[in-house]
């Protein structure tokens, strides 16, 4: 995993919202292009994704970050 993702995800970690942010612009497009391709809608899968956000806000702290992102985001998706 890139250097910076790492001390994205150790920063949001400590619920640094700026980070998280950061988090979000990086795989925004990633996590709704996955719904899309599950829901066939748009709209639902603009929602799903943005919940997807939420549970990893939720779920941040059990990830290690020895582990890729993406699948680990995939799955929460």
């Amino acid at each position: 995993m890139p250097v910076d993702l790492v001390q994205i995800v150790e920063k949001i970690k400590e619920w640094d919202h700026p980070a998280f942010r950061q988090l979000v612009t990086m795989y925004q497009q990633q996590a709704f292009r996955l719904s899309f391709r599950i829901l066939g809608n748009e709209e639902e899968a603009r929602d799903a994704a943005q919940e997807s956000f939420i549970k990893i806000w939720e779920k941040i702290g059990g990830y290690n970050t020895e582990m890729d992102f993406i699948p680990w985001m995939y799955r929460i998706v």
